[in-house]
């Protein structure tokens, strides 16, 4: 059976220019800044590093427009297509930004590509935890924009930005994973996640400058709490602040959790709260996202207190920051995981694998398939213990669930931990523990950024392609790759036949 979906290359590389732009132009931000800051305390390494970026952004940019110009026609983009952007976007980003890694940071370029897809799938496992201290502003701004715009979508931000009235671009928003629509077109729902992500980020900047952050600082962790990416600008993330305020450190961790919390619920519940629906935003996934994050610092508290011998105030403390850090997908530390126990591991492990809500920047198998598995479960004892004759109304969230659905959630499940497994024996066949490398990969397929210490520049460079390909999978959920493949499959036998 031969493929009959056609497929536009024209089509393909005018859109894909427009999604690879959105990388260009942050890059040149980032320059930008460099360059003035540099040219304010005349630093010729700000300097340098401002110019690089933004030449590499700029340059680039408008390359890739004049491509657009030339290859722009007229045509919705089929489904098939922007599987096909999305994947190659998703591809080719990456080496777009490890080139001021690699130039500016000198990172070989399997680390530089290492953290440029840790930055944009959201994760926060970093390869310049030894060095980042040293990295000039404009690379440091750099990695808060990778995570800040890469969780919110690359083509999300593309149609945002670029989308022009009656350009059909609804195929493109749900390949990238997108769930429903908050407004009736799709360049207005994407417009409404941009304006609820600014304010958020607003908000959470100047919440840390007043708790005692630097400016810098500030925006950076407010860009990755959000976004709940995790990228710091300290080698042991926010322990930095931990040590240095001592009990002052509550206000800003507080802050810190909130953002945590309010970047891992859907942007469709975001938006009820903007327009004044309190009881509409306490949605049946945002409920069981806070009874998850409830029982999920519980239980991590319990761990820090009879099995890490850690005192009940600092056990809370770690308990809750560390839950919420791992169940939000975010990745701040306050501690290092490398001196926890097996137990704290595997309960922070599964956490991850949750992940927050669909619709949100979280990673993971996120809330409502959780729900919808234990509610199949539920209905499938239902169907053994009821007679026959009785209809049991598959209904989740106020929405009839079809078989379609329910297929789709456990063969993603299934995949998803299937994955986990092979990832993590071959991490533990380069000589790890396999709790710990169980927890390593748990948290680059969660796109989490919690690391027990795998994640370095001495991990094999088998190690870290294993990483990279679990944190890409974990950001496009597997079925934008597997789309194209089969249909790139289907189309190469149709020729040969």
């Amino acid at each position: 059976m031969s493929l009959l979906v056609p497929i536009s290359a024209r089509n393909v590389v005018s859109y894909l220019s427009l999604t690879l732009l959105v990388t260009c132009i942050f890059l040149g931000i980032s320059g930008l800044v460099g360059l003035l800051y540099g040219a304010a305390i005349g630093s010729i390494k700000e300097l340098y590093s401002g110019s690089v970026l933004f030449l590499e952004g700029t340059l680039s940019a408008m390359l890739l427009y004049l491509i657009y110009i030339f290859t722009r026609i007229e045509r919705p983009i089929t489904v098939l297509e922007a599987f096909l952007i999305v994947v190659l976007t998703w591809l080719i980003s990456p080496f777009i930004a490890a080139v001021p890694f690699a130039v500016i940071s000198g990172l070989p370029f399997l680390d530089a590509m290492f953290e440029a897809v840790s930055g944009l799938t959201g994760t926060g496992l970093t390869v310049m935890s030894h060095v980042i201290e040293l990295q000039p502003v404009s690379i440091k701004l750099l990695r808060g924009f990778l995570q800040w715009y890469g969780e919110m979508g690359i083509a999300v931000a593309a149609i945002a930005i670029f989308s022009r009235p009656g350009t059909v671009t609804a195929p493109l928003y749900l390949a990238e994973g997108r769930g429903g629509r908050i407004e009736v077109t799709v360049k207005g729902t994407a417009r409404t996640i941009l304006r609820i992500y600014l304010v958020y980020t607003l908000l959470c900047t100047l919440a840390l400058l007043l708790t005692g952050m630097t400016p810098l600082d500030a925006f950076v962790h407010s860009m990755t709490a959000v976004a709940t990416g995790g990228f710091s600008n300290w080698h042991d993330s926010l322990k930095h602040y931990a040590d240095l305020l001592g009990p002052r450190f509550l206000p800003m961790e507080v802050a810190v959790v909130l953002f945590m919390i309010l970047g891992a619920i859907s942007f469709i519940d975001h938006a009820k709260l903007f327009r004044g629906d309190v009881r509409g935003f306490f949605s049946i996934e945002t409920n069981t996202l806070l009874i998850l994050l409830a029982l999920s610092s519980l239980s991590t508290v319990v761990t820090y207190m009879l099995v890490d011998g850690v005192s009940t105030p600092k056990a809370i403390e770690l308990g809750i920051f560390h839950a919420v850090s791992a169940l939000t997908t975010t990745g701040f530390q306050i501690e290092d995981l490398c001196k926890v126990s097996d137990a704290t591991k595997v309960i922070l492990a599964f956490s991850m694998i949750i992940g927050g809500c669909t619709c949100s920047t979280v990673g993971g198998i996120k809330v409502y398939r959780l729900i919808v598995l234990l509610k199949y479960l539920q209905w499938l004892l239902k169907s053994t213990l009821y007679p026959s004759h009785i209809l049991i109304k598959r209904i989740v969230g106020g929405r009839t669930l079809t078989d379609d659905v329910v297929a789709r959630v456990t063969s993603f499940t299934s995949l998803y931990l299937f994955t986990l497994l092979i990832s993590s024996s071959i991490l533990t066949a380069l000589g790890y523990r396999f709790v710990d490398s169980f927890f390593e990969v748990a948290s680059a397929m969660g796109c989490v950024g919690l690391s027990v210490g795998i994640t370095s520049p001495q991990l094999h460079p088998l190690g870290k392609v294993i990483l990279m390909v679990d944190m890409l999978l974990g950001k496009l959920e597997f079925y934008p790759f597997l789309v194209a493949t089969y249909a790139m499959i289907g189309k190469l036998k149709t020729r040969i036949s």
